[in-house]
């Protein structure tokens, strides 16, 4: 700083200062001669060669500045030798050095680059530089420079510092963990083995603490070649650590002949353990036998306890062998074999169950017997006599020769012999279907007062004989059974409706909703509604037949709602947006009072849904399906009375009989703007993709009225024609203003005028114009016309007029006519031309081919069959108004103008000829035409 501009702008400034300072030196007079000046101030210089002059001065102002710069800009790349020290941002750079984890000398050797950079800065730059006219500054920059080396070196060593610390502390709890390990006093043999084991280890884990030690003192080291300030803490720190090996190797010494006592300890004390185990097993074995003689079933219970606590003893028995073992493994004691636990578990276990199975049974029977009959769980009963009477027939065998247990099996599967014909009672009657109009039927049965209430027991129902009724009893559970059936069908029903809900669904901006993902609705209600007619038609379900009907009903209610809510869905989907547009409105009050009606209700009704979804909640709305009935029906009044609208509008201007009734509404629905109108256009007029009005810009057609008159129209290909102002097209005028049928009518025949009279005026200038400038002055489909309209007629005149050797001549000239095209292809073109003559080739190229066939079939009248079968165009006169008809054959038809663009033309070949016959005339008949064949070869292009 400052730039070399501002330096060129200030020297200049001094001469044009210089200059502009003469002009204010004021004449002076000469009292001795008389001379008097003749102006108060002196001219200025002035004139050609001043300027010239103050020209060349300035020019070598701006080459001095320019040459003097070679000084400092050289300083500047003297300084660009150390672009470290002046583009690194230290904060930056020094935190991605520490998170890159670089070695400890890489971390010294970045701090001597940049304290060696800025010492160099400080001596080979003078604070202030004279460079002849420059003089360069550079304290600012070497004090900044030495500031960043510093700083960098700061941050450094202060991180280096903190690992050193961290380093220390770290080292000084791990020798702590140490030291408390081997200081460690142990409980039981399995700790005095780890402990020893860490004495012989520990060396390793030392080592490695102390090469960190090592690494902390480099750190240290390097701080003290630095002279940076370490904190008196952490120096006492790393001494702390440094002290710790020596105090681990002597409290380690100590330890070994410490757990050498411990180790004869223990040894003592495992001798003991297993004497004293051995007894507990003499014991065990002595209970073990003592179960060989008992007998008694009564007091099964008592010795169901015993077995408990046995094994018990067993399991702790087995636990504690093996911690003998073990132990006798860790002082290299021979192993002693406990073989006999197992085998006390292998011949203790069939008497264990027998008497926990006895037990069972003793505590279980009362209850079957006397206990409330409507608390006995048959199914579990059943499971536990089948189980036990199993056990009792194994058991009696395994205890084949031992009296006293075989006693006790035999009497245990005798009384479950006599307890099993009541297990079919227990089952029928606990059947969880049986209901107060079954135990009404049973009692009538069996002539006795029988509730499943807390009173009424097994031992009462066996005493009154009940098993006499047995077929009855299974006969009316298997009935309870079916209807408890689908009672829980019902249930499950009515349960899976439960946390099904409606999918409520915001319809775009409209401030309501509408249903949406109703499948599995629909399909669980045509599921159960299945299901509930096979249930109706069953016996069983008799008794619950008002439950069933009502269920069924309700589900044939949410069907028919269902269905009149979808229809009416259906149905405002499609009317919704049509009423929504002012413009329908306003035509068709009645409709859009009746719409709004239903729409009020629809958005009532789907709020109401949407804050509680839940189907069966849904449902519940008062007069929901009447609701949807009557909208249905208001409707359909709605739909009718809109297609009787469109059919008007329709008949007013038949081409919107090419449009759906969504397109014709997005028309009539912008009735007031006809520049809403326009992007309809090309669905009513194929050739028409656009228009110009008056009013150019936004401006104008914004005011309305004649802004809006529609001057031009517009192809795809963008060929703009004028349109005639004998017939204006005027959209905004007040006979048209809201009735977008009657301003489309206007355009319709503005079309045909404008190209009619445009058709008239080139056909009467063609004949003296040049045929390469006349097709690229005319539009398009009036430039074709007039093409054939000229073939026709040159033909017709040849042929009249010289026969067969007429047709060879116009044949040639028709070739000359295609070469001087084939040259003004080649040449510059505007986009339109080239379309036009592009279409023409193919036309001409085709009439070639026609004159070429008449010469070889020596056509020389018009009226032979081979010209007769060319489509051919003729200028007339039909009510006073000059038209073109076209002629194929004897059909005759008239050029209808319609505008068609500046469209390319496919080849036309004789089958294309073949097709303009058929069509030609069933035209003429009055019939229609369809041409049929494969995709992409010619027949929309052919028709059109």
């Amino acid at each position: 700083e400052p730039s070399l501009e501002k330096v060129e702008e200030v020297a200049i400034s001094v001469i044009t200062d210089l200059v502009e300072a003469t002009k204010q030196v004021v004449s002076f007079q000469v009292d001795v001669i008389n001379a008097k000046p003749s102006a108060t101030h002196l001219e200025p210089c002035s004139g050609d060669d001043f300027d010239k002059l103050m020209a060349d001065c300035v020019a070598r102002v701006r080459s001095s500045v320019q040459d003097n710069a070679f000084g400092p800009r050289s300083l500047v790349r003297e300084f660009e030798k150390y672009p470290f020290l002046i583009e690194t941002n230290v904060d930056t750079y020094v935190n991605d050095w520490i998170e890159a984890a670089h070695p400890l000398m890489d971390s010294k050797a970045e701090i001597e680059r940049f304290i060696t950079g800025s010492e160099a800065v400080q001596t080979r730059f003078a604070s202030d530089t004279v460079l002849r006219m420059y003089v360069v500054s550079c304290a600012e920059t070497k004090t900044m420079l030495y500031n960043k080396a510093m700083k960098l070196k700061s941050l450094m060593l202060t991180q280096i510092a903190a690992e050193a610390r961290e380093q220390s502390g770290t080292m000084v709890e791990s020798f702590s963990g140490i030291l408390d390990k081997l200081q460690e006093s142990p409980e039981d043999p399995e700790q005095l083995a780890i402990l020893q084991d860490y004495v012989k280890d520990c060396d390793q884990e030392v080592e490695e603490l102390a090469r960190e030690i090592g690494k902390a003192r480099e750190k240290l080291d390097l701080l003290e070649a630095f002279e940076f300030d370490v904190d008196r803490e952490d120096f006492e720190l790393y001494w702390q650590a440094y002290s710790k090996p020596r105090e681990v190797d002597t409290v380690r010494k100590a330890a070994i002949p410490r757990q050498e006592e411990d180790r004869v300890k223990f040894m003592q004390k495992l001798q003991e353990l297993a004497n004293e185990f051995q007894k507990e097993l003499q014991s065990i074995d002595t209970d073990v036998n003592n179960f060989f003689t008992y007998n008694d079933l009564e007091q099964a219970e008592e010795y169901s306890g015993q077995v408990m606590v046995l094994n018990q003893r067993l399991l702790e028995a087995a636990e504690q062998a093996q911690v003998v073992n073990s132990r006798e493994k860790l002082f290299d004691f021979p192993q002693t074999s406990f073989d006999e636990i197992e085998s006390m578990v292998q011949v203790f276990k069939p008497y264990a169950d027998l008497w926990s199975i006895a037990s069972e049974f003793q505590k279980s029977f009362p209850n079957w017997m006397y206990g409330p009959f409507n608390t006995l769980d048959a199914e579990q009963i059943e499971t536990n006599v089948t189980t036990w009477w199993k056990f009792a027939w194994r058991a009696e065998k395994t205890f084949d020769g031992k009296a006293e247990p075989q006693s006790v099996a035999a009497t245990l599967k005798e009384r479950l012999d006599t307890f099993k014909p009541n297990l079919p009672l227990i089952a029928a009657l606990r059947n969880p279907g049986m209901r107060d109009r079954h135990w009404t039927k049973l009692s009538t049965e069996v002539g006795e007062h029988i509730y499943p209430d807390v009173s009424l027991t097994l031992k009462y129902l066996l005493e009154i004989d009940i098993n006499k009724h047995e077929q009855f009893i299974t006969t009316l559970s298997e009935q309870a059974a079916k209807e408890y059936g689908f009672e829980r069908t019902l249930d499950k029903m009515k349960t899976e409706w439960r946390d099904l809900q409606f999918e409520f669904s915001p319809y775009k901006d409209s401030g309501t909703y509408v249903l949406k993902g109703i499948e599995e609705t629909v399909m669980l209600l045509d599921d159960q509604i299945v299901k509930v007619q096979a249930m109706r038609g069953s016996p069983y379900a008799k008794p619950l037949e008002a439950v069933v009907i009502e269920w069924s009903n309700k589900l044939v209610y949410m069907q028919d709602v269902l269905e009149e809510w979808l229809k009416c869905q259906k149905t405002w989907l499609y009317l919704e947006p049509i009423f929504a547009s002012p413009d329908i409105m306003r035509q068709m009050p009645t409709e859009g009072r009746r719409f709004q009606k239903v729409d009020q209700m629809w958005r009532s009704t789907m709020q109401t849904g949407a804050d509680a979804p839940a189907v069966m909640q849904v449902m519940t709305i008062d007069n929901l399906k009447q609701h949807f009935l009557e909208a249905n029906k208001t409707l359909d009044l709605v739909q009718k009375g809109l297609n009787d609208y469109l059919e008007t509008k329709r008949s007013a201007f038949p081409r919107f009989y090419f449009l759906s009734n969504d397109e014709l509404l997005d028309i009539l629905s912008e009735t007031k703007d006809p520049r809403r109108v326009v992007p309809h256009m090309p669905k009513c007029f194929e050739g028409i993709c656009g228009v110009k009005m008056k009013g150019e810009k936004e401006e104008q057609q914004a005011q309305g009225g004649e802004w809006l008159n529609i001057t031009h129209m517009v192809s795809g290909e963008g060929e703009v024609v004028a349109l005639s102002d004998q017939a204006p097209v005027e959209p905004d005028a007040d006979r048209n203003r809201g009735n977008v049928e009657r301003w489309l009518l206007e355009m319709e025949g503005s079309m045909r005028v404008s190209l009619r009279e445009i058709g008239t005026d080139a056909i009467n200038k063609y004949k003296g114009a040049v045929r390469t400038d006349f097709v690229q002055s005319w539009t398009g489909m009036i430039v074709l016309a007039a093409d054939c309209l000229y073939w026709t007629k040159d033909v017709e005149e040849s042929m009249l007029a010289h026969g067969v050797e007429g047709v060879k001549k116009m044949e040639q000239q028709m070739v000359q006519e295609l070469a001087d095209i084939v040259e003004l292809v080649r040449g510059e073109l505007s986009k339109q031309a080239r379309l036009i003559i592009g279409a023409m080739v193919v036309l001409d190229v085709h009439n070639k081919d026609v004159t070429s066939l008449l010469v070889q079939s020596k056509v020389s009248s018009p009226a032979q069959f081979d010209w007769n079968s060319q489509l051919r165009y003729y200028q007339e006169t039909i009510d006073g108004k000059e038209a073109i008809m076209t002629r194929m054959m004897n059909a005759s038809l008239a050029y209808s103008y319609e505008y068609l663009g500046n469209s390319m033309r496919l080849v036309v070949t004789p089958l294309t000829d073949r097709c303009y016959i058929t069509l030609t005339q069933a035209m003429r008949l009055v019939l229609g035409g369809a041409p049929a064949g494969p995709a992409g070869t010619g027949k929309t292009e052919t028709t059109k």
